[in-house]
């Protein structure tokens, strides 16, 4: 029983820790720039890239914020933009590498 409750206590710390360091980039296409930026600032500690875009397609001016996070923030992050527009096209990829101020939250 005990090393159940063990390997479970375990698991959980490796795996909050683990995540805490894999990075993801976020391109979210979006018409509400602002107030979608406005939004993450207050409930997120990330920079975020402002990227003037234009629809190949629909030839449609748009907004590209690009913004690098930990993949423990994901859900929250993708929450917020659910919220703020739920049209905005997102795009997660894992980065490789990340280089430069990248403001790391203490465990909790």
């Amino acid at each position: 029983f005990y090393t159940i409750i063990n390997l479970f206590i375990s698991t959980l710390v490796i795996d909050k820790i683990h995540t805490r360091h894999n990075k993801l980039t976020l391109l979210i296409v979006t018409d509400k720039k602002d107030e979608l930026i406005e939004t993450l600032h207050k409930r997120i500690y990330r920079g975020i890239t402002i990227i003037p875009s234009i629809g190949a397609y629909s030839r449609q001016e748009k907004t590209i914020l690009m913004m690098v996070i930990s993949s423990f923030e994901l859900y929250n992050v993708l929450s917020i933009i659910k919220e703020v527009d739920d049209k905005a096209f997102t795009n997660v990829f894992k980065s490789q590498a990340v280089y430069g101020n990248f403001y790391k939250h203490r465990l909790d």
